[in-house]
C-alpha cells in the first residue's frame, strides 16, 4: 500500500494516472470531430470509457478548454461537451488531449456500452 504523500508524487509522474479513474478506458479507433471558438479540428478517439476519452490530434489547445467532441456512429450524430484535462506533447507537437466529458448523453453512454459489449 502506498503512503499518501508517495501516492501523490506518483500520481504527479504521470504513472498512476489511470487508477484515478472511475471508469474503464476501452481502446478504440473512431474518428472525430472537435470544435472550439467556432473553429473545427479533426482526431481519432484512441480510448473512452463514460467519463472521458483520449483523442490523438495534432492540434494543441490548453489544460481547462471547454470543447464539444462530435462522433458519427453510423447512423447518427453523438455530441458531448468535454474539458481538457491532460495534454500529450512531444517534439514541439501535441500527440493528444485528454478530456473528461461534461454530463456526457444517453446516445455516447449507449455508444460506450455497445462497445464494451463487443471488447
Amino acid at each position: 500500500m502506498l503512503k499518501k504523500n508517495n501516492y501523490a508524487n506518483i500520481l504527479n509522474d504521470g504513472l498512476l494516472f489511470h487508477e484515478r479513474r472511475s471508469f474503464r478506458r476501452v481502446p478504440v479507433n473512431i474518428d472525430a470531430r472537435f470544435a472550439y471558438s467556432n473553429m473545427f479540428y479533426a482526431g481519432m478517439i484512441a480510448n473512452l470509457s463514460e467519463t472521458g476519452m483520449f483523442i490523438n490530434t495534432r492540434q494543441s489547445l490548453p489544460i481547462g478548454t471547454n470543447l464539444v467532441v462530435m462522433i458519427h456512429d453510423g447512423s447518427e450524430l453523438i455530441k458531448v461537451f468535454a474539458e481538457i484535462q491532460r495534454v500529450e506533447n512531444s517534439h514541439k507537437y501535441s500527440d493528444g488531449i485528454g478530456v473528461k466529458l461534461v454530463s456526457p448523453s444517453e446516445d455516447y453512454l449507449g455508444l460506450v456500452e455497445d462497445i464494451k459489449t463487443t471488447d
